[in-house]
Protein backbone atom coordinates (compact mmCIF):
# COMPACT_ATOMS: atom_id res chain seq x y z
CA UNK A 1 0.00 0.00 0.00
CA UNK A 2 2.88 2.41 0.81
CA UNK A 3 4.37 1.69 -2.61
CA UNK A 4 1.07 2.44 -4.35
CA UNK A 5 0.64 5.64 -2.38
CA UNK A 6 4.14 6.73 -3.35
CA UNK A 7 3.45 5.95 -6.99
CA UNK A 8 0.18 7.90 -7.04
CA UNK A 9 1.86 10.91 -5.45
CA UNK A 10 3.95 11.26 -8.62
CA UNK A 11 0.79 11.93 -10.64
CA UNK A 12 -1.22 15.13 -10.40
CA UNK A 13 -4.87 15.32 -9.35
CA UNK A 14 -6.01 15.81 -12.95
CA UNK A 15 -3.98 12.81 -14.07
CA UNK A 16 -5.54 10.53 -11.46
CA UNK A 17 -9.17 11.58 -12.00
CA UNK A 18 -10.91 11.52 -15.39
CA UNK A 19 -13.34 14.43 -15.41
CA UNK A 20 -14.69 13.41 -18.81
CA UNK A 21 -16.11 10.23 -17.28
CA UNK A 22 -17.40 12.23 -14.30
CA UNK A 23 -19.18 14.65 -16.63
CA UNK A 24 -20.82 11.73 -18.46
CA UNK A 25 -21.98 10.20 -15.16
CA UNK A 26 -23.37 13.47 -13.80
CA UNK A 27 -25.19 14.10 -17.09
CA UNK A 28 -26.70 10.60 -16.94
CA UNK A 29 -27.85 11.23 -13.36
CA UNK A 30 -29.52 14.52 -14.36
CA UNK A 31 -31.31 12.86 -17.27
CA UNK A 32 -32.40 9.96 -15.07
CA UNK A 33 -33.70 12.06 -12.18
CA UNK A 34 -35.30 14.97 -14.02
CA UNK A 35 -36.12 13.99 -17.61
CA UNK A 36 -37.11 10.32 -17.66
CA UNK A 37 -40.76 9.72 -16.73
CA UNK A 38 -41.27 8.02 -13.38
CA UNK A 39 -44.10 5.64 -12.56
CA UNK A 40 -45.87 5.85 -9.22
CA UNK A 41 -44.47 2.45 -8.23
CA UNK A 42 -40.82 3.33 -8.90
CA UNK A 43 -39.19 3.42 -5.48
CA UNK A 44 -36.47 5.70 -4.13
CA UNK A 45 -34.43 2.57 -3.43
CA UNK A 46 -34.27 1.76 -7.14
CA UNK A 47 -33.33 5.33 -7.99
CA UNK A 48 -30.61 5.18 -5.35
CA UNK A 49 -29.28 1.90 -6.76
CA UNK A 50 -29.15 3.39 -10.25
CA UNK A 51 -27.16 6.41 -9.05
CA UNK A 52 -24.82 4.14 -7.07
CA UNK A 53 -24.32 2.04 -10.21
CA UNK A 54 -23.29 5.14 -12.16
CA UNK A 55 -20.81 6.23 -9.50
CA UNK A 56 -19.32 2.72 -9.43
CA UNK A 57 -18.88 3.06 -13.21
CA UNK A 58 -17.06 6.34 -12.60
CA UNK A 59 -14.77 4.91 -9.93
CA UNK A 60 -13.94 1.96 -12.20
CA UNK A 61 -12.92 4.08 -15.20
CA UNK A 62 -12.41 7.63 -13.95
CA UNK A 63 -10.64 7.30 -10.60
CA UNK A 64 -7.01 6.45 -9.69
CA UNK A 65 -8.09 2.80 -9.95
CA UNK A 66 -7.91 3.18 -13.74
CA UNK A 67 -4.28 4.25 -13.37
CA UNK A 68 -3.51 1.38 -11.01
CA UNK A 69 -5.16 -1.05 -13.42
CA UNK A 70 -2.32 -0.35 -15.84
CA UNK A 71 0.25 -1.11 -13.15
CA UNK A 72 -1.30 -3.98 -11.17
CA UNK A 73 -3.29 -6.80 -12.73
CA UNK A 74 -5.34 -7.21 -9.55
CA UNK A 75 -6.50 -3.59 -9.92
CA UNK A 76 -7.61 -4.39 -13.48
CA UNK A 77 -9.66 -7.34 -12.19
CA UNK A 78 -11.25 -5.09 -9.57
CA UNK A 79 -12.22 -2.73 -12.40
CA UNK A 80 -13.88 -5.60 -14.25
CA UNK A 81 -15.76 -6.64 -11.11
CA UNK A 82 -16.98 -3.10 -10.50
CA UNK A 83 -18.23 -2.81 -14.08
CA UNK A 84 -19.78 -6.23 -14.69
CA UNK A 85 -20.69 -7.51 -11.21
CA UNK A 86 -21.77 -4.22 -9.60
CA UNK A 87 -22.47 -1.31 -11.95
CA UNK A 88 -24.32 -3.16 -14.74
CA UNK A 89 -26.76 -5.10 -12.49
CA UNK A 90 -27.43 -2.04 -10.30
CA UNK A 91 -28.26 0.04 -13.37
CA UNK A 92 -30.59 -2.70 -14.63
CA UNK A 93 -32.37 -3.00 -11.29
CA UNK A 94 -32.74 0.77 -10.90
CA UNK A 95 -33.69 1.57 -14.49
CA UNK A 96 -36.97 3.45 -14.88
CA UNK A 97 -39.39 1.38 -16.90
CA UNK A 98 -42.03 3.98 -17.71
CA UNK A 99 -40.22 5.30 -20.79
CA UNK A 100 -39.80 1.72 -22.04
CA UNK A 101 -43.50 1.09 -21.53
CA UNK A 102 -44.27 4.15 -23.63
CA UNK A 103 -41.81 3.03 -26.30
CA UNK A 104 -43.55 -0.35 -26.44
CA UNK A 105 -46.66 1.38 -27.76
CA UNK A 106 -44.75 1.67 -31.06
CA UNK A 107 -44.92 -1.77 -32.78
CA UNK A 108 -41.36 -1.67 -34.15
CA UNK A 109 -39.85 -0.67 -30.80
CA UNK A 110 -42.01 -3.21 -29.01
CA UNK A 111 -40.63 -6.01 -31.19
CA UNK A 112 -37.05 -4.71 -30.86
CA UNK A 113 -37.23 -4.51 -27.07
CA UNK A 114 -38.62 -8.02 -26.80
CA UNK A 115 -35.75 -9.34 -28.92
CA UNK A 116 -33.20 -7.51 -26.79
CA UNK A 117 -34.73 -8.94 -23.63
CA UNK A 118 -33.63 -12.46 -24.62
CA UNK A 119 -30.65 -13.07 -22.30
CA UNK A 120 -29.12 -15.96 -24.27
CA UNK A 121 -27.50 -13.89 -27.09
CA UNK A 122 -26.19 -11.22 -24.72
CA UNK A 123 -24.81 -13.88 -22.37
CA UNK A 124 -22.87 -15.54 -25.19
CA UNK A 125 -21.68 -12.30 -26.81
CA UNK A 126 -20.54 -10.84 -23.49
CA UNK A 127 -18.43 -13.81 -22.49
CA UNK A 128 -16.93 -14.11 -25.98
CA UNK A 129 -15.94 -10.44 -25.76
CA UNK A 130 -14.67 -10.79 -22.19
CA UNK A 131 -12.54 -13.87 -22.85
CA UNK A 132 -11.24 -12.42 -26.14
CA UNK A 133 -10.30 -9.22 -24.32
CA UNK A 134 -8.09 -11.22 -21.97
CA UNK A 135 -6.29 -13.14 -24.72
CA UNK A 136 -2.72 -11.80 -24.22
CA UNK A 137 -2.09 -10.51 -27.75
CA UNK A 138 -5.49 -8.76 -27.85
CA UNK A 139 -5.15 -7.41 -24.30
CA UNK A 140 -1.72 -5.91 -24.96
CA UNK A 141 -2.86 -4.36 -28.25
CA UNK A 142 -6.15 -2.92 -27.02
CA UNK A 143 -4.62 -1.42 -23.88
CA UNK A 144 -2.25 0.79 -25.89
CA UNK A 145 -4.94 2.04 -28.28
CA UNK A 146 -6.97 4.69 -26.49
CA UNK A 147 -10.16 4.78 -28.56
CA UNK A 148 -10.18 1.05 -29.28
CA UNK A 149 -9.81 0.31 -25.57
CA UNK A 150 -12.70 2.50 -24.48
CA UNK A 151 -14.85 1.34 -27.39
CA UNK A 152 -14.22 -2.30 -26.45
CA UNK A 153 -15.00 -1.65 -22.78
CA UNK A 154 -18.16 0.25 -23.67
CA UNK A 155 -19.30 -2.56 -25.99
CA UNK A 156 -18.77 -5.14 -23.24
CA UNK A 157 -20.58 -2.96 -20.73
CA UNK A 158 -23.53 -2.38 -23.06
CA UNK A 159 -23.92 -6.12 -23.73
CA UNK A 160 -23.63 -6.87 -20.00
CA UNK A 161 -26.30 -4.24 -19.30
CA UNK A 162 -28.61 -5.85 -21.86
CA UNK A 163 -28.10 -9.20 -20.14
CA UNK A 164 -28.90 -7.83 -16.69
CA UNK A 165 -31.96 -5.99 -18.04
CA UNK A 166 -33.19 -9.31 -19.42
CA UNK A 167 -32.64 -11.05 -16.08
CA UNK A 168 -34.10 -8.14 -14.07
CA UNK A 169 -36.50 -6.59 -16.64
CA UNK A 170 -37.40 -2.91 -16.14
CA UNK A 171 -41.12 -3.61 -16.75
CA UNK A 172 -43.15 -6.75 -16.23
CA UNK A 173 -44.28 -6.67 -19.87
CA UNK A 174 -40.69 -7.52 -20.85
CA UNK A 175 -40.32 -10.35 -18.36
CA UNK A 176 -39.87 -13.44 -20.56
CA UNK A 177 -38.24 -15.76 -18.01
CA UNK A 178 -39.58 -18.22 -15.50
CA UNK A 179 -37.92 -18.11 -12.09
CA UNK A 180 -36.00 -21.30 -12.89
CA UNK A 181 -34.65 -19.97 -16.21
CA UNK A 182 -33.79 -16.66 -14.59
CA UNK A 183 -31.73 -18.43 -11.95
CA UNK A 184 -30.04 -20.59 -14.60
CA UNK A 185 -29.02 -17.55 -16.66
CA UNK A 186 -27.79 -15.76 -13.55
CA UNK A 187 -25.70 -18.76 -12.52
CA UNK A 188 -24.36 -19.19 -16.06
CA UNK A 189 -23.21 -15.57 -16.22
CA UNK A 190 -21.29 -15.99 -12.95
CA UNK A 191 -19.86 -19.45 -13.60
CA UNK A 192 -18.60 -18.66 -17.10
CA UNK A 193 -15.90 -16.50 -15.51
CA UNK A 194 -14.35 -19.63 -13.97
CA UNK A 195 -12.27 -20.75 -17.02
CA UNK A 196 -10.39 -17.44 -17.17
CA UNK A 197 -9.92 -17.38 -13.39
CA UNK A 198 -8.62 -20.96 -13.44
CA UNK A 199 -6.12 -20.25 -16.23
CA UNK A 200 -4.85 -17.14 -14.45
CA UNK A 201 -4.44 -19.12 -11.24
CA UNK A 202 -2.72 -22.16 -12.73
CA UNK A 203 -0.43 -20.63 -15.36
CA UNK A 204 3.20 -20.41 -14.24
CA UNK A 205 4.24 -17.41 -16.34
CA UNK A 206 3.16 -13.84 -16.97
CA UNK A 207 0.56 -13.58 -19.72
CA UNK A 208 0.58 -9.87 -20.45
CA UNK A 209 3.57 -7.95 -21.79
CA UNK A 210 1.96 -4.67 -20.83
CA UNK A 211 2.81 -5.39 -17.17
CA UNK A 212 6.44 -6.34 -17.87
CA UNK A 213 7.55 -4.27 -20.88
CA UNK A 214 8.55 -0.74 -19.86
CA UNK A 215 7.74 0.84 -23.25
CA UNK A 216 4.27 -0.71 -23.35
CA UNK A 217 3.59 0.34 -19.77
CA UNK A 218 4.60 3.94 -20.53
CA UNK A 219 2.33 4.02 -23.59
CA UNK A 220 -0.55 2.55 -21.60
CA UNK A 221 -0.12 4.99 -18.72
CA UNK A 222 0.02 8.01 -21.01
CA UNK A 223 -3.54 7.27 -22.12
CA UNK A 224 -4.65 7.94 -18.54
CA UNK A 225 -3.27 11.48 -18.72
CA UNK A 226 -5.12 14.60 -19.87
CA UNK A 227 -4.83 15.16 -23.63
CA UNK A 228 -2.62 18.18 -23.21
CA UNK A 229 -0.02 16.13 -21.34
CA UNK A 230 0.45 13.45 -23.97
CA UNK A 231 2.99 15.47 -25.89
CA UNK A 232 5.15 15.92 -22.78
CA UNK A 233 7.44 13.11 -21.60
CA UNK A 234 6.33 13.54 -17.99
CA UNK A 235 6.62 9.84 -17.13
CA UNK A 236 10.23 9.42 -16.16
CA UNK A 237 12.03 6.09 -16.47
CA UNK A 238 12.77 6.20 -12.73
CA UNK A 239 9.04 6.32 -12.04
CA UNK A 240 8.41 3.32 -14.29
CA UNK A 241 11.06 1.38 -12.39
CA UNK A 242 9.11 2.18 -9.23
CA UNK A 243 5.98 0.75 -10.87
CA UNK A 244 7.47 -2.72 -11.19
CA UNK A 245 7.64 -4.12 -7.65
CA UNK A 246 4.61 -6.28 -8.39
CA UNK A 247 5.51 -9.74 -9.80
CA UNK A 248 3.18 -10.11 -12.82
CA UNK A 249 2.61 -13.85 -12.37
CA UNK A 250 1.75 -13.36 -8.70
CA UNK A 251 -0.59 -10.52 -9.68
CA UNK A 252 -2.42 -12.91 -12.02
CA UNK A 253 -2.90 -15.38 -9.16
CA UNK A 254 -4.18 -12.66 -6.84
CA UNK A 255 -6.49 -11.39 -9.58
CA UNK A 256 -7.91 -14.87 -10.14
CA UNK A 257 -8.56 -15.32 -6.40
CA UNK A 258 -10.36 -11.96 -6.27
CA UNK A 259 -12.47 -12.96 -9.28
CA UNK A 260 -13.35 -16.38 -7.85
CA UNK A 261 -14.24 -14.86 -4.48
CA UNK A 262 -16.53 -12.36 -6.20
CA UNK A 263 -18.22 -15.21 -8.08
CA UNK A 264 -18.89 -17.07 -4.84
CA UNK A 265 -20.37 -13.97 -3.19
CA UNK A 266 -22.50 -13.27 -6.28
CA UNK A 267 -23.94 -16.78 -6.23
CA UNK A 268 -24.99 -16.26 -2.62
CA UNK A 269 -26.68 -12.93 -3.44
CA UNK A 270 -29.23 -14.31 -5.91
CA UNK A 271 -32.01 -14.93 -3.33
CA UNK A 272 -31.80 -11.25 -2.37
CA UNK A 273 -31.63 -9.90 -5.92
CA UNK A 274 -34.51 -11.95 -7.34
CA UNK A 275 -37.01 -10.06 -5.21
CA UNK A 276 -36.51 -7.02 -7.44
CA UNK A 277 -38.13 -8.94 -10.31
CA UNK A 278 -41.47 -9.11 -8.54
CA UNK A 279 -41.14 -5.43 -7.61
CA UNK A 280 -40.72 -4.31 -11.21
CA UNK A 281 -43.75 -2.68 -12.72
Amino acid sequence: MDVLQTILEDFSYHEKWNFGVLYFVLLAIMLYLFLLPTSSTHTKLKSGLFVVGLFIYFFALGSPLNLLGRIQFRAHIIQMIMLFFLSAPLLAIGLKGEFLRRAMSVPFLNQLLRRLMNPAPSLIVFHVLFISYHVPVIFDYVRINLFLHYFYLFAMFLVALLFWCAVFPPVKELNQLTNKRRKNFYMSYILLFIPLAAVLYLVKQSFYSIYTDMDLMITSLEFCLPTGDLAEPIIEEELIEALLPFPPQREQVIGSVILLTTQLISLCLYPFLKRFVSEKS
